[in-house]
């Protein structure tokens, strides 16, 4: 996650319930009562009057004597002045710590408190292509070649809040989120970010935090997306994060890069007699389901210290919350919400001893809410495939690269090699693992990156997808954190 990417160049809080009384309390302290008047005047002579002794006072009664707090349902009741009081919980009532409404607690934060002095929302314009960069909140798009600014970098600002949480998390805290169709954001940054709302987030356009980036003029597929892990390259050949791909050798007989992993993991580069195969790494690093740590996936290793041959960066990460609801909307089968976090393909040489580089893992999608509604959308985060290996001239030039992950959840192809090197390995999808590299005698081709996370939570606790979304990733669903 160490490579910036860069923008300039791509141009050149909570449910609120109220309060009703269920009854009446028994309240007040009981009156005293009052003893009789002593004897007096009337009292028989050479008789001492006689005092009786006053009855015994009563206490008083605790001012909520025979109010209980607890819960009925989902309704809290609780005491006040010795009158029960009932409010309705939305989220459902607890007796944890007291008798009180639940509240949700957004993943990956304490508590929802970045919402805290949050007034406005975020409203991106139909058929406009955004830049947001998770490592200054700042989002930026272009009109006639002229740079417009929709939120300037910075923490509050025009009534929202943009908060680095650590050096692979970031959060944004809006009242709403609403991208319509035909608009596009394009995720930028090494954080993976959180977009936190009060109120709805309704999503109909696309997201693409997927891998590479601009470095300057020159883009390279070795970047991660947002929380991701770049690509090796020839100075640091071995992927980075959570899974990255061990890189490949140098010294005759030379081998490809791994691909990297996530959910599942990557392929191994290509093996060469006399030589170690690079291997995939293990993937118990990375996030399970529930995808805390919020991270994306790991990078491919780079097919040799001396060449070019780049392992491809994961896909990128990103987290939806709201505390009401989730609106994943379409106009059409082709005009959905859709979340583009692949991982990107390794890279070729035409050096004629060189492997490939790795294929990066795709990357990471947490929708949550009390409420989550999908009409349609498209998930994809595929892993890419391995670059071909042993590349001249005289072979394939045009598709010694391995592809980016896709959205129509084929694998994404590995690269060609020659007939002395090897093809690289496919990406992998749900239903299929990433590939090997394959390997002959000199400069074999790298390995496919594995899949990435998609994670629903909700009030309920479970939400099955609709028939007409598409997800290339390790799909679950859960419940949303409650206190």
């Amino acid at each position: 996650m160490g490579m910036y990417r860069a923008l300039a160049c791509a141009f050149g809080a909570l449910v609120a319930c109220s309060f009703t009384p269920s009854g009446d309390g028994s309240g007040g302290d009981d009156d005293a009562a009052v003893g009789d008047d002593a004897a007096g005047d009337d009292a028989a002579p050479g008789v001492d009057a006689v005092t009786p002794d006053a009855p015994a006072t009563t206490d008083a009664a605790p001012p909520d004597a025979g109010c209980v707090e607890t819960c009925s349902g989902d309704d809290a009741i609780t005491c006040s002045g010795g009158t029960p009081m009932s409010e309705r919980c939305d989220l459902g009532c607890s007796t944890t710590g007291g008798v009180h409404c639940r509240v949700m607690v957004p993943s990956n934060l304490p508590d929802a408190s970045d919402l805290t002095g949050v007034t406005a929302g975020l409203t991106f314009a139909p058929a406009q292509d955004y830049y947001l960069l998770t490592d200054t909140g700042e989002i930026v798009y272009d009109v006639g070649g002229t740079r417009m600014t929709l939120r300037a970098a910075g923490g509050d600002v025009a009534g929202t809040r943009f908060r680095v949480v650590s050096d692979t998390l970031a959060v944004l805290a809006v009242d709403t989120f609403t991208l319509p169709a035909t608009a596009r954001v394009y995720g930028f940054g090494n954080r993976a970010l959180i977009v936190l709302a009060r109120n709805a987030i309704t999503v109909g356009g696309e997201i693409d935090f997927s891998a590479g980036c601009f470095l300057g003029q020159t883009f390279t597929r070795a970047c991660g997306g947002p929380g991701a892990g770049d690509g090796g390259t020839s100075a640091a050949v071995n992927g980075d994060g959570c899974a990255g791909g061990t890189g490949g050798s140098d010294g005759g007989n030379e081998t490809g890069g791994a691909g990297g992993g996530f959910a599942t993991a990557g392929g191994n580069g290509g093996g060469a007699p006399g030589k170690t195969t690079p291997a995939a790494a293990a993937i118990t690093g990375c996030p399970g389901p529930a995808l805390v740590p919020l991270l994306g996936g790991g990078g491919g290793g780079a097919g040799a210290p001396s060449g070019s041959s780049v392992g491809g960066g994961g896909g990128g990460a990103l987290q939806l919350t709201s505390l009401t609801s989730v609106t994943l909307s379409a106009v059409s089968a082709s005009d959905r919400a859709t979340f583009f976090m692949a991982g990107a393909g390794g890279k070729g040489t035409f050096t004629t001893t060189r492997g490939g580089g790795g294929g990066g893992a795709g990357g990471a999608v947490l929708i949550e809410a009390p409420a989550v509604t999908v009409t349609s959308a498209l998930f994809a985060c595929g892993g890419g495939g391995g670059a071909g290996g042993r590349v001249t001239t005289l072979s394939s030039t045009t598709d010694r690269d391995g592809g980016w992950g896709r959205r129509d959840g084929m694998q994404a192809p590995g690269g060609v090699g020659d007939n002395m090197g090897g093809f690289g390995g496919a990406g992998g999808t749900p239903t299929a693992a990433a590939q090997n590299g394959a390997g002959n005698v000199d400069g074999t081709g790298g390995g496919g990156g594995g899949i990435g996370r998609v994670r629903v939570n909700n009030l309920a606790g479970a939400f099955t997808m609709p028939a007409s979304a598409r997800v290339t990733a390790s799909y679950s669903s859960g419940q949303i954190n409650l206190q």
